[in-house]
């Protein structure tokens, strides 16, 4: 390979990481977005969580955001696959990305009163899964940040679960499902906005 085409490699790599990077900003805006669609599809009501949307009378945009946002997961992990040979690219992003789409689909696919099993399921795979990946598939140098993000997810999911389970903890009476679900995508757009502007990877 001469200079010419070594060049023309790099400023290739170059080009692809950055459109990379741009995508993970997109999934990160429609994590965070998500829950205000509902609301304003579902007439400014909002509901016990997100996944109780798919009982709206606007229940397609229920399933077209999530089915954009699994798709985009499911995509990023394909592409981190694709350039597995850049330098840039963090080397174990080559799954977990596909399985937390997947996840997220699942959600979709089995609405939580008629198919209660398998939605909790995939949405502990998702959320639980998410937090495990931001906590642990980050390099030494940024590992306090890393795990202070996916606790702060976790904490606001057991908060709300201990709540509805056993009694209410004094001042989190306003964290219902929704809200907790919503500090956890905002959580894990936050690690998607912190790589692609590279502060993790």
């Amino acid at each position: 390979m001469n200079t010419s085409q070594l060049q023309n490699s790099i400023k290739r790599a170059a080009n692809d990481l950055a459109g990379f990077k741009r995508f993970e900003l997109i999934i990160a805006s429609i994590c965070i977005l998500i829950p205000l669609f509902l609301i304003w599809a579902d007439n400014g009501l909002i509901r016990r969580s997100i996944s109780n949307y798919v009982y709206m009378r606007n229940s397609h945009i229920f399933g077209m955001l999530l089915a954009v946002a699994a798709m985009l997961f499911i995509v990023n992990g394909v592409i981190y696959i694709k350039m597995q040979g850049l330098r840039e690219c963090k080397q174990q992003g080559k799954w977990y990305n596909i399985i937390l789409g997947a996840a997220l689909l699942g959600v979709v696919l089995f609405p939580h009163l008629q198919y209660p099993i398998p939605h909790y399921i995939s949405a502990i795979i998702f959320f639980g899964g998410s937090a495990v990946v931001i906590a642990l598939f980050n390099d030494k140098e940024h590992q306090k940040i890393s795990w202070t993000i996916a606790i702060l997810s976790l904490v606001s999911l057991f908060i709300c679960s201990f709540n509805a389970l056993a009694f209410v903890i004094p001042g989190t009476g306003w964290l219902s499902l929704f809200w907790a679900e919503w500090i956890s995508l905002t959580v894990i757009a936050i690690h998607y906005m912190l790589e692609s502007l590279g502060e993790l990877t």
